[in-house]
């Protein structure tokens, strides 16, 4: 691409035509619009050009982040009369990026030296609405994915919020339990991206008719790509010998166990339609498993409220004497 670049064609000034120079929404019209160069114009000196041919101060800047990975960028100043942010802008035109602070506020390289994958942000006013504002993030992709795998539940908890909803619903209007294909589906569109899966349900994950399909479908793309998915999941335990679901812990990542009693009486007080020996068996068993993952983590989780309050100590003791990696303890928002 010569100096003239694409600044002297009439989709630069259609694009930002009727924008302040120097906005962000200017500086988005104008990545866009660079985006639709062919690739091998596009290099950050190309679009430091084009600010400077549209009277914008620029020039290229290399961030270098963690484990030593760098990325060229473009430090750019915007006009003053943006609505959000003034000043210097750092730009990633090859992502199509302006970085900012999560405090809305431009960053600057330091920043961006020391948070190497900040995601971009902008501030801007919901639509209708003059008092609330909204967040919109962009990053080149996202290193973690939590999949809500469904609303089916073998239990009926007495601080369950989503059983109370349940309760008053059909079925059919329930939250659908989601297929291993399109687990798959998302995994396949980001699989050098994702670092970590989340496995979670408005029930139990472990009820989803496809559990084992999904668990299978994470650790096959795993291969794949020669680079595991840590896997977490956070269940009631009840289900794990049921068909194939203990192959979870064949996979790195977190096994949480929700178990809010150290005794019989008091778990199935609170958990109507559990076993409490029959929890603890399965806690004990993966816990032991001759194939678990090195990297597996297997904890607990304990819901606080009055039931149960005084049995803190005991879960603390129970965890403790299954050699558990964590507990962690939550307060049930009804009873706080």
């Amino acid at each position: 691409m010569s100096d003239t670049l694409i600044a002297e064609t009439s989709a630069v000034h259609a694009a930002v035509a009727g924008q302040s120079p120097g906005t962000l929404a200017w500086m988005r019209s104008l990545l866009a619009c660079f985006a639709q160069q062919p690739l091998d114009e596009q290099p950050p000196a190309a679009f430091v050009s084009l600010l400077r041919e549209l009277g914008i101060q620029a020039h290229e800047l290399e961030v270098r982040g963690a484990e030593n990975v760098s990325r060229t960028v473009v430090r750019a100043c915007l006009g003053q009369g943006s609505e959000t942010t003034h000043g210097w802008a750092v730009v990633d035109p090859t992502h199509r990026h302006i970085f900012t602070s999560p405090e809305g506020r431009m960053t600057d390289a330091d920043d961006l030296r020391s948070w190497p994958d900040w995601v971009a942000a902008e501030r801007c006013s919901v639509s209708g609405s003059h008092d609330i504002e909204d967040w919109m993030f962009w990053s080149a992709g996202p290193r973690s994915i939590n999949f809500q795998i469904g609303d089916i539940c073998n239990m009926h908890c007495i601080m369950c919020w989503s059983d109370r909803r349940r309760s008053g619903q059909p079925q059919e209007e329930w939250f659908p339990e989601v297929p291993a294909s399109m687990v798959r589906e998302v995994l396949e569109r980001h699989l050098t991206e994702i670092d970590s899966v989340e496995l979670v349900s408005y029930g139990e994950p472990m009820a989803n008719p496809q559990f084992d399909e999904i668990v299978r479908a994470i650790g096959e793309l795993g291969h794949c790509r020669r680079r595991p998915f840590i896997l977490n999941v956070i269940t009631n335990g009840s289900l794990l010998h049921r068909r194939q679901h203990m192959n979870v812990v064949r996979q790195p990542g977190y096994l949480t166990f929700s178990i809010d009693a150290a005794d019989q009486q008091t778990y199935e007080f609170i958990r109507e339609g559990a076993d409490w020996h029959e929890v603890i068996g399965n806690l004990r068993a993966a816990v032991k498993h001759p194939e678990r993952h090195p990297d597996r983590k297997i904890g607990v989780n304990m819901t606080v409220f009055e039931p149960n309050i005084e049995g803190v100590f005991a879960i603390g003791a129970l965890a403790a004497g299954l050699e558990l990696d964590y507990l962690s303890i939550l307060t049930a928002r009804r009873w706080s």
